[in-house]
């Protein structure tokens, strides 16, 4: 146990007045010292190395070592350290010993304890590995450069419990794999760092985790998903010293979204910032690793493994981990998962897969369909309610461009909704701001607090969230349909705003899926003007009600240029517009209007472009400059929304046009054998009559009240059918003539 000078300054006082027989004050004092010294908690780690790596791990570490060494890049000084802690080279482990030491004290960037690879965190494992190397001298150079790297970024030594507990900067490196692992390591010398760290990791930063681990997925998107390294290190740090932290089970879920929003062309179905222009960016690899051999998933080291096919460059760091975490879990041939998944709540989407077939020339269909329960701000965008298609080549995108952050486009395109397929409700007086910045008024939804980040799990809980997930069902690989009410995401412009989507897998190798979407919209005001997005990056073809878009460009290599060498793409997407019957179809796009909103185009500046070492824009971040906007051209409180959205080869023709369907409380579409309806207003349904007239469909009835319903053919037959309370749909397939359904 640590014991502070002014324990010792109290129990000499103690002893004084024993000399002097001053008994009771003797006692007094005495409860004050029993109460200093065991107020502060004591942790027995065992003997060194204790961080990732115990003496019980070393015979199986060191026969991957010995095994992976002449294979691997070994240049990182922790390769050094591994020397000594395995194979006991005393030569290698002072060169790491003193190399490090150097590194500790020239670092002075604010960055310099943010990154997993970072010297704080690697200095970490350093004195821990080479531990009986070290001089006293060395020690304590060690602890004062840990305790002023600290010092750099909040929350600063000894910790103060008032930073952001929910996203940034200081929940990556600067904690989790910063003073956690530093604490640990020097916890015989100087117990403090890691007695003050740990409290602020279980009281308040492990809360957001287990919360936000619900989702199965990360909230600060594809790119910024490497700050799940942090959460995923430190987990094994704690599994190695007995100090579980009890979310295993949730944890090993969140790298599925690597997964499911992977593309054939290994880039990732975007999401929030996106900077990763390859798909492969070394913290995606490690992600996979690691939660592939930490946990056992055979699924993510498939993934993993192709990602390497495609760059056989690993990261010298990596590497140390794939030495140490790398055991007998089988690398699958392909990924055993169901083809498409819902992500719960604190997000709220599903993502549809028709195959799990991943290379660049293979037609595979994706269609990410989020409600976005919760906005997390920081590198999140306004995206609640949105969609986007891929099919042999990205088709409906997310368009803008991550760079500069304090730039125009960054906050008043690229963060809008107006960059993502979603709703715009626009209120020419509303006044957008973002951290005290006026932005541009798109429509669209609103920032929190201004886009300030949540402070902690019950302020997240409280105040940022914006959506609810009604309905939503997966029906093995016929169909995946959401519904949600997203209406707290804008101001009070819009009194309902509800979008319920459903993907259908056609089995059909011209039309491989339909996708259907559906919008209830009510504004406040009638003269405020709505608008439904769809953004492309090919300029769209308009033919009256049908909206063509197509992708033939070149696949893109690892550098994110166009390659010849790859192919191209050779997808399209043929959308109808069912409803508004009486709707404004425009395209905006091209050459000074590829970022428009209102009257100015925020296009990102040669700088922001710059920031990626290039001075012209990356094919593969695939900004897209086009869009179509469908607008009612009559002024209503109320309107409905309803597009069929079909995907096939560029060569592939879609002669069927849709046909509407509507009973006197709901409203719908039959397409390509497939007919689904919606509840016409914001209600579950407890009954309705269905005539299908002439046409042979499968039949997806939305917006239901659960329970047991009867449906009943006007030939006589009569079927029963359970309405879940998560799917409050029915599905029934090869269905004709007339229909009365009716809950019991």
């Amino acid at each position: 146990m640590h014991h502070y000078q002014k324990d010792m300054k109290l129990i000499n006082i103690i002893i004084g007045d024993i000399i002097k027989m001053n008994y009771i004050r003797t006692f007094v004092l005495f409860l004050c010292v029993f109460g200093l010294l065991y107020s502060q908690t004591s942790y027995t780690f065992g003997n060194h190395p204790r961080l990732y790596i115990t003496s019980t791990d070393i015979p199986s570490i060191k026969n991957n070592y010995l095994s992976l060494k002449a294979k691997l890049n070994t240049s990182h000084v922790l390769f050094q350290a591994l020397d000594f802690v395995l194979l006991n080279d005393t030569i290698n482990g002072k060169k790491a010993v003193s190399t490090c030491l150097t590194s500790l004290k020239n670092a002075i960037d604010i960055d310099v304890g943010r990154r997993e690879n970072s010297v704080f965190h690697y200095g970490a494992c350093i004195y821990d590995w080479c531990y009986p190397l070290l001089t006293l001298e060395q020690k304590q150079s060690y602890i004062t450069e840990f305790k002023r790297i600290s010092n750099i970024s909040t929350p600063y030594y000894p910790p103060k419990s008032n930073f952001n507990k929910v996203v940034g900067h200081v929940l990556e490196g600067w904690i989790l794999t910063g003073q956690v692992p530093a604490g640990i390591a020097i916890y015989d010398e100087d117990p403090e760092m890691f007695n003050k760290i740990y409290p602020l990791v279980k009281d308040s930063i492990l809360p957001v985790m287990d919360f936000y681990y619900n989702s199965k997925m990360h909230h600060q998107g594809d790119s910024y998903l490497g700050r799940f390294v942090h959460d995923l290190m430190t987990a094994i740090i704690f599994d190695k010293l007995g100090l579980s932290l009890n979310i295993a089970d949730k944890q090993k879920k969140i790298a599925q979204q690597l997964l499911y929003n992977c593309r054939p062309d290994l880039l990732q179905m975007r999401d929030g910032d996106c900077f990763d222009y390859t798909g492969i960016n070394g913290y995606k690899k490690l992600i996979l690793m690691i939660s592939g051999y930490y946990y056992k998933n055979s699924d993510y080291l498939y993934l993993w493994n192709k990602m390497i096919e495609v760059d056989t460059t690993q990261d010298a760091f990596n590497n140390v981990f794939y030495v140490i975490l790398k055991n007998t879990t089988p690398i699958n041939n392909t990924i055993t998962l169901t083809s498409s998944t819902y992500f719960p709540s604190p997000i709220g989407e599903i993502v549809f897969r028709d195959n799990w077939n991943i290379k660049p020339d293979y037609k595979s269909v994706i269609i990410k369909m989020r409600i976005g329960e919760y906005f997390f701000s920081n590198h999140q965008t306004k995206s609640a309610g949105t969609f986007q298609i891929y099919y042999n080549g990205i088709l409906a995108t997310t368009s803008g461009f991550y760079g500069l952050t304090n730039t125009d486009h960054y906050k008043s395109y690229a963060h809008q909704t107006i960059a993502h397929n979603g709703l715009l409700v626009y209120d020419p007086s509303e006044i957008m701001n973002y951290y005290g910045v006026v932005t541009s008024n798109d429509g669209g939804q609103k920032y929190i607090k201004n886009g300030i980040t949540p402070y902690d799990l019950k302020d997240l809980q409280t105040n940022y969230k914006i959506s609810s997930v009604g309905s939503r069902e997966i029906k093995s690989d016929i169909f995946s349909y959401i519904s949600g009410n997203i209406t707290n995401a804008y101001t009070s412009k819009v009194s309902l705003a509800n979008r319920s989507m459903v993907a259908f897998n056609l089995k059909n190798t011209t039309y491989p899926s339909l996708f259907v979407v559906f919008d209830r919209l009510n504004s406040s005001n009638a003269s405020f003007k709505k608008t439904w997005l769809l953004h492309s990056i090919k300029e769209p073809v308009i033919n009256k009600t049908r909206i063509i878009i197509t992708n033939d460009l070149l696949h893109t290599n690892k550098n994110g240029q166009f390659d010849s060498k790859l192919g191209y793409n050779s997808g399209k997407l043929i959308t109808d517009c069912v409803l508004p019957k009486n709707a404004s179809i425009q395209k905006v796009g091209g050459a000074g209007q590829e970022y428009l909103v209102q009257q100015t185009n925020y296009s990102p500046s040669i700088e922001s472009i710059r920031s990626y070492g290039i001075d012209t824009m990356l094919a593969s971040l695939e900004p897209s400059s086009w869009r179509v906007e469908v607008s009612p051209i009559d002024t209503n409180i109320s309107d409905l929304f309803l597009h069929t959205m079909v995907v096939m080869d560029k060569s592939s023709e879609l002669a069927e046009m849709p046909k509407s369907i509507e009973t006197a409380n709901m409203v719908g579409v039959i397409m390509l054998n497939k007919t689904v309806l919606f509840s016409k207003l914001n209600t579950l349904l407890t009954s309705i009559n269905v005539s299908l007239n002439d046409a042979t469909t499968d039949l997806l009835i939305c917006d239901l009240s659960p329970g047991n319903w009867s449906v009943i053919w006007d030939s006589g037959i009569n079927k029963s059918f359970v309405v879940s309370d998560t799917g409050n749909c029915i599905y029934i397939e090869k269905v004709d003539g007339n229909l009365f359904c009716k809950k019991n």
